[in-house]
This record gives structure tokens, sequence and C-alpha cells, in this order.
């Protein structure tokens, strides 16, 4: 009998952004990483951390022989520290993109307007096939100009959206009209630090930058995506351990 070929090595971990003075994704993947802007890097919670700004983003486009992963995304988590005052516009932090639609398959952002000057406004807008549906999710101490360790995870066992601020729970809901395993269509490209309308040229042929979207102007340091939901014992490990 002939031997077996041995198996690719697979990961969950589909992006894996540490900022070491670099834009490097350091997963198993080799995505295509380009950057809008010239990157610029700050002390972080661990070594060194993105600077956002006006005129930056940090794209990453599938591989081809991963491209099923994402697009049939089932589960999700997306896990980052982030070091910011308070957003003044609609502003991403990530992105699946939708290439014919004003918004993206997955969209993860903060809104300007909340209760009190540290209080974040999160928005997720989340795609499932046809279905679409916004989650809002307001954390109290995250603009406080300090490092906050965020999570956001979907389960398709379970159908929630469940949010993490330094591995406490902070939201858990089940989004409206969504349930079961993620399906995306039209998908593009990923993108962190923007809206997918805000990137030149856009990411979608429906919408071009508007007015009220703006960029991330904080720091971001160990940003990672997930093709699945990591338990809390996982999260509270990436917090931490400062991953």
């Amino acid at each position: 009998y002939p031997e077996e070929l041995p198996k690719e090595p697979r990961s969950s971990m589909k992006l894996n952004f540490a900022f070491e003075d670099n834009i490097d994704n350091s997963s198993i993947y080799d995505f295509g990483i380009t950057a809008a802007g010239t990157p610029s890097f700050g002390e972080g919670i661990n070594g060194k951390a993105w600077q956002g700004a006006a005129d930056r983003y940090i794209l990453a486009e599938t591989p081809v022989k991963i491209a099923s992963e994402i697009t049939d995304l089932g589960s999700f988590t997306v896990a980052f520290w982030m070091k910011s005052t308070k957003c003044n516009k609609a502003t991403g932090i990530f992105g699946i993109s939708n290439t014919k639609q004003f918004w993206g398959n997955l969209d993860i952002y903060l809104e300007s307007y909340s209760d009190n000057d540290t209080q974040a406004f999160f928005k997720v807008h989340l795609r499932n096939g046809d279905a679409e549906t916004t989650a809002e999710i307001r954390i109290d101490e995250v603009f406080t100009n300090d490092w906050v360790h965020l999570v956001f995870k979907y389960d398709d066992k379970t159908s929630k959206l469940t949010v993490y601020k330094n591995a406490e729970e902070v939201y858990s809901n089940t989004p409206n009209g969504i349930s079961g395993k993620l399906k995306f269509n039209d998908t593009g490209k990923l993108v962190i630090g923007t809206l997918q309308f805000q990137t030149i040229p856009s990411l979608t042929e429906s919408a071009t930058a508007q007015d009220w979207g703006a960029h991330y102007l904080g720091m971001l340091d160990q940003f990672h995506f997930y093709n699945e939901a990591l338990k809390k014992a996982e999260i509270r490990n990436l917090y931490l351990n400062k991953e």
C-alpha cells in the first residue's frame, strides 16, 4: 500500500500579530499582509504595539488553500489589547469584508457616542448567509488611555456572541436573526484599523469613504483572530500572559 501523505498542519489561529516593529502575521498561514500608510510602533503591553493613525490600516488577503475556512467560518474569536482615548466617529477595529454590500460580513467597530468619556460603545455587525444583524455592547472603563484586553467571540454551538474585558465576561447574547454556523457571501480581504468602506480603494463596490467613519487612532497589541470560539480558560491565559 502507498504511504499516506503527511497531513498539513492546521491551526484555528488564522492571524497573530505581535507588532514587534513589524506587521508580520506569525500564524502558520501565509496571509498576504499589506499596510496603508507607514506603520508606526510604540510601547505595548508586551514588547511593541501598532500605532493607528488617520492614514493607517492593515489588510490581510486569505490564502486560497484556506479560503473556505473564512467563508464557512462557523465560530470566531477576535482578541486584542487596545490603548485609546475616546473616538469621535464610527471607528473600525476589525472586519471581514463583503465585496458587494455596504457593511462587511463581520465588522467590529466603535461608535462615537457613549454614556461617559471612558465608556466604549462597540458594535458588532454580523452576517450569516443572507441574514444580518448588529449587536450593541457598552463597556465601561475602556477609554482610560491605558491597556485593556478585549475578546469578541461567537460560538456556533450556542449561537451566542460573548465579549470579555480583561478576561471577565461583560456581554453575552444571541444575535437577533443569527444562529448556528456562520457562512459568508462575497468574502473579501480582512481589515484591521478601519471600516471596509474607508479603505482606498474601498473593499466593497457598494460604498466609498463616509464622513462619519474613521480609522482607529489608538494602539493595538497582541491581535489574534481564530475560526473557533475560545474557552474561558484560553481567554484568561491570553490576558494573564499578556498575549
